[in-house]
């Protein structure tokens, strides 16, 4: 049988203009289509056996990352939010589990006239700023329930691992709560080694379930 996509012909995923590329279980580029070589100025040669850190070290941010290695080991399809510093742009990163590799679709994100900015988001964490956490409580409607975070160990993880250790540690749990908590819930980094959380309702034990999972994953 011959090759599903013979050279010379179109990839699908090549009419698609949004970013899309598949990665081997080694992390290794596989395919790259034609809209990605475009926006990072690459020919396919550059790229194909070439690890996404590799080739991309500004572009391999922890949380990404860690969507990766988390979609290898589970198998299930995940979802992250990053800001792109280059861009100064929100985009959305689904990566599929794909025959022991990935499918990595990446995309802009949409920010509507009057909505928040980068400004509002911590840099590290990609979480709500005290600010915009205040702000974004204004319209909404009650009951509500709020929980605060205190990452007790992160001094220790900074002793060990130094500040970029611990920056990592905290970026973890930013990943973790985005991943387990409903997406109306407000997520702000309040200080920090603090997160304060506001979900919808009045169930509190959900909402510690919630908490109880974030804390195994991260």
């Amino acid at each position: 049988m011959g090759p599903l996509f013979p050279p010379g012909s179109v990839h699908p995923f090549d009419r698609v203009e949004d970013i899309i590329y598949t990665l081997d279980a080694d992390g290794r580029f596989t395919f790259v289509n034609a809209f990605a070589l475009n926006a990072w100025k690459k020919q396919s040669h550059e790229l194909l056996g070439q690890t996404f850190q590799d080739a991309f070290p500004a572009k391999a941010k922890p949380e990404i990352m860690a969507a990766f290695r988390q979609v290898l080991k589970t198998q299930q399809r995940t979802e992250v939010e990053s800001f792109g510093d280059r861009h100064q742009k929100w985009i959305g990163v689904i990566v599929y589990p794909d025959d022991g590799g990935l499918i990595v679709h990446v995309r802009r994100l949409p920010r509507s006239a009057g909505s928040t900015t980068h400004t509002d988001f911590d840099a590290l964490t990609g979480c709500l700023t005290r600010r915009a956490f205040v702000q974004a409580q204004r319209p909404l409607t009650f009951p509500q329930v709020l929980a605060v975070i205190d990452l007790n160990l992160l001094k220790s993880v900074n002793t060990l691992r130094g500040h970029s250790g611990g920056d990592a540690h905290i970026r973890t749990v930013a990943l973790a709560l985005r991943e387990v908590l409903p997406a109306e819930a407000l997520i702000c980094r309040w200080g920090g080694d603090e997160f304060v959380i506001l979900t919808p309702g009045h169930d509190q034990a959900a909402l510690q379930a919630l908490l109880d999972e974030t804390n195994r994953a991260a």
